[in-house]
């Protein structure tokens, strides 16, 4: 059996923080977007981009909180599996 290079299981380590920035962005620019195409569509000011951008804030911290929480809840559970066993 081979052993995988450092810098492939530091890649495999750091994986599940390479796409939060994505989905973060991709949750404020949705809402943004619609807000925007509504405005065009309606022939209205500003009015549905602001709302549209209040709710990608809202949405963004809600995306955010649940990423935080899952990857602390990965980290303390892979740190479990490596902390050896307490002898008595």
């Amino acid at each position: 059996m081979t052993k995988n290079p450092k810098w492939q299981n530091s890649l495999h380590d750091a994986s599940p923080f390479l796409t939060v920035g994505i989905s973060l962005a991709g949750a404020m620019l949705f809402y943004v977007g619609a807000g925007y195409l509504i405005d065009r569509w309606l022939d209205t000011s500003p009015r549905y981009l602001i709302v549209g951008s209040a709710i990608g804030m809202v949405s963004f911290f809600i995306q955010l909180f649940r990423i935080t929480k899952l990857l602390s809840a990965e980290a303390k559970k892979n740190h479990d599996e490596k902390k050896p066993p307490e002898s008595n």
